[in-house]
């Protein structure tokens, strides 16, 4: 029994290698981890910056430090998710799916957040305080116009006591309500001494009133100037 040889010599052809070449460019996949890292490494200093009420080269290194570091975490676990976990879900495990969903939720959310407060922390600042000048402006209109009211009410009183108290002196030189002719005092000059006592001292209280209501005001007006 002998072996059977190829005629021509050669031995069987091998099976062709097969290779993967890189294409020599960022795939999509990296240039959107490279974007969202770098929109990271910008707004979420800039967050720290507008919530942070410290100054200073240490606070400024403080907010770089963790605008940095939050950025590089969320960039860590995106690119975890897409390059390793992302293949085995599609090859079955499906564990490995959802850690990567769940973990890009809980990063984006994370750094979603602080970006957009960073861009509208001032904003909604300058909002609250539009709407508290807003309300402090109605407030002393408000004080102003009883203020003004209260003005009238005053120099009225003072009137009505007067005219109480001309009627009394009447009472005692004529009899002018009693209409008993020989004047002198008596139950209706005492009554309309009383009576005009009492308005003047309504008066006085209108007129004191009045007067710290003046200083209030003034007060309220400068503390609305410097707020607005």
């Amino acid at each position: 029994m002998s072996n059977k040889s190829n005629p021509s010599g050669n031995s069987a052809p091998s099976s062709p290698t097969l290779r993967y070449e890189s294409e020599g460019r960022l795939s999509f996949t990296d240039l959107a981890l490279g974007l969202i890292f770098l929109a990271n490494l910008i707004l979420i200093p800039m967050a720290m910056f507008a919530i942070g009420e410290e100054t200073g080269a240490m606070a400024s290194i403080k907010y770089l430090t963790i605008g940095v570091g939050a950025s590089a975490a969320a960039f860590g676990v995106a690119y975890v998710a897409m390059k390793s976990l992302a293949p085995l879900h599609a090859i079955g495990f499906r564990l490995a799916g959802a850690l990567a969903v769940g973990g890009i939720l809980l990063t984006g959310a994370g750094t979603s957040l602080g970006s957009f407060t960073g861009v509208t922390y001032r904003s909604v600042e300058a909002k609250i305080y539009q709407q508290s000048g807003r309300a402090l402006s109605a407030f002393i209109g408000e004080a102003n116009e009883v203020a003004l009211i209260a003005e009238r009410v005053g120099p009225a009183m003072a009137d009505v006591s007067d005219d109480i108290a001309r009627t009394e002196i009447c009472e005692i030189q004529r009899s002018c309500l009693s209409r008993r002719g020989n004047g002198g005092r008596g139950s209706m000059s005492n009554a309309l001494g009383s009576w005009a006592g009492q308005a003047q001292g309504v008066a006085d209280a209108l007129e004191a009133g009045a007067q710290t209501r003046r200083e209030l005001l003034d007060d309220l007006n400068h503390l609305n100037t410097r707020f607005q």
